[in-house]
């Protein structure tokens, strides 16, 4: 434990190999790739907010509904990938209370803000019109990387990195 509210220390054999810290870069650099279908998600989902709308849905709120749909499309393979993972290194009890509660409520509240930053997005890029997808979703993207790496910052995440991933932590937040 490194003594945070349940931070758990890695596993002594948490270092990747060499072949999966490149896989894991490709990973995540694939996520990058996949991002914007989020956005193609609200881009295209015109229709099924047209139908919401003459449901009886504030247009401002019609979003939500494809927010909704993309998010559950996204969360189903993560869910079950956790789950998998879970089962397969028998771990399910590493996050079970007692003692843990105060992670689970963190967790909620993480889950809420999250679904709330959605709702104000879609209520945004609506309010935008034809540039909601255009101008709203590289902006939403900007402040939550923005968001993550201060509070990070500001939870000593950064904490011996060295000055120079400093400077390039710096110069990335400065271009977004």
């Amino acid at each position: 434990n490194t003594g945070g509210m349940g931070a758990v220390s890695p596993a002594p054999d948490s270092t990747p190999e060499r072949g999966r810290y490149w896989l894991s870069v490709a990973l995540c650099g694939l996520s990058g790739l996949l991002s914007p279908m989020f956005n193609f998600v609200i881009i295209h989902g015109d229709p099924l907010v047209r139908q919401a709308v003459l449901a009886g849905a504030h247009p401002l709120d019609a979003p939500n509904l494809v927010i909704a749909v993309g998010m559950t499309g996204g969360m189903v393979p993560t869910a079950g990938y956790c789950v998998y993972l879970l089962n397969r290194r028998r771990t399910w009890r590493r996050y079970a209370p007692p003692g843990h509660w105060a992670d689970w409520m963190l967790t909620l509240l993480m889950g809420a803000l999250f679904a709330l930053g959605n709702a104000a997005y879609g209520m945004g890029a609506a309010s935008l019109g034809s540039l909601g997808a255009i101008l709203g979703f590289p902006v939403f993207m900007a402040i939550q990387v923005l968001t993550g790496n201060v509070l990070g910052y500001a939870s000593r995440e950064w904490r011996g990195a060295g000055p120079r991933l400093l400077r390039i932590l710096v110069a990335g937040n400065l271009l977004l």
